[in-house]
């Protein structure tokens, strides 16, 4: 009698646990199905696209999500007048910087990464460098900024010498080579591109939502000295793809004519900002006058290479410290926004 009552509980317990196996499967397949219906962002990268979903696309940010500006995503009909539907953020808060060929920071350029890390408080704020090692005055006023050090991260690169197999006009070098760059790396990470003599001059969290956003007014060239975008924008391949056609003579054709033409036919592309991000006939606000409306902008090209215009009235090219607190212009109000410059007042006083 023991060996027929020991099978049948045998037998009962093996019942058992196949049931209970068939039912963590039919549990799981269930949920797989649902999150499947559920995603309509999908990351080609990290995660399985359902099969169901022939492309990636813009949509709702569910919680489990991995962030957007992670995914490789398709803007195809991406609506850049309101940007995603719940307001969602899919550009980075990472700020980017190129710095070449020179291991220190002059004054201003210290100021626009002051200004970038004080009002947008970037996640990552990147310098991306062929130097091997930065140092001076203004260097050690920036890593001993608190919380500067947190957020910073170098990266190695070189200043592009080609494009498309195409050398850069060594005249232009710098510059060129500089304009290629940023294209490189808002393609490879997206987010906030500022040039070194740009001024954040408030949060720009509000354009996070967009594919790609840009100064630019028709008629006009692109400017490209403050870009939002994420990494996969449409235009930033367009504006990439217009080397192909790399023109070395002429100043500013690849980096904001080209784009330009492209914005004239298709300027769904981006979300346009013609006047607040500061690119278009502000230098004199700056340095001639004093504008109380500045901090209603977003940011601020500084045009410090144009400051020679005004050598007539004894502007110094280029700015140095010393001379903030000689002028009453705007200039002086934004230094002051992000750098204590108090102690130069009671140098000035001393004497």
């Amino acid at each position: 009698m023991r060996k027929p009552f020991l099978c049948g509980v045998r037998t009962f317990i093996l019942i058992g646990v196949f049931l209970l196996v068939q039912l963590v499967f039919l549990s799981l397949f269930i949920n797989k199905v649902h999150k499947c219906n559920s995603f309509n962002i999908t990351e080609t990268t990290t995660m399985q696209r359902c099969e169901t979903e022939p492309h990636p696309s813009v949509g709702p940010r569910l919680v489990q999500d991995v962030p957007d500006w992670e995914k490789t995503l398709d803007f195809t009909e991406f609506n850049n007048e309101t940007g995603t539907a719940d307001g969602h953020y899919i550009i980075p808060n990472y700020v980017h910087f190129l710095k070449f060929q020179y291991a220190t920071f002059n004054f201003i350029h210290m100021v626009c990464l002051l200004a970038a890390f004080k009002h947008q408080r970037p996640e990552k704020l990147f310098i991306h460098t062929d130097v091997p090692e930065f140092y001076g005055k203004y260097w050690e006023v920036l890593i001993n900024t608190p919380g500067f050090k947190k957020v910073l991260v170098i990266k190695r690169m070189e200043l592009p010498k080609e494009v498309f197999g195409q050398p850069l006009n060594p005249a232009w070098a710098g510059f060129h080579g500089g304009d290629v760059a940023r294209l490189l790396v808002m393609r490879q990470y997206g987010g906030i591109y500022v040039d070194n003599d740009s001024y954040l001059i408030r949060n720009m969290d509000d354009f996070r939502r967009f594919e790609m956003v840009v100064a630019y007014r028709p008629g006009k060239a692109m400017m490209n000295q403050v870009v939002l975008a994420h990494k996969d924008a449409r235009l930033l391949k367009e504006w990439q793809n217009g080397y192909k056609d790399y023109r070395p003579d002429e100043w500013y054709y690849n980096a904001g004519m080209h784009p330009a033409l492209v914005l004239r036919e298709r300027p769904n592309l981006v979300h346009s900002v013609s006047d607040l991000l500061g690119t278009y006939d502000i230098r004199r606000l700056i340095y001639l006058k004093r504008w109380h409306e500045w901090k209603t902008y977003y940011s601020c090209h500084l045009m410090v290479r144009w400051v020679r215009k005004y050598r007539h009235i004894g502007y110094p090219n280029p700015i140095e410290e010393k001379d903030v607190l000689k002028y009453d212009n705007t200039l002086v109000d934004m230094v002051q926004d992000v750098y204590d410059i108090k102690r130069l007042k009671k140098k000035k006083g001393a004497v």
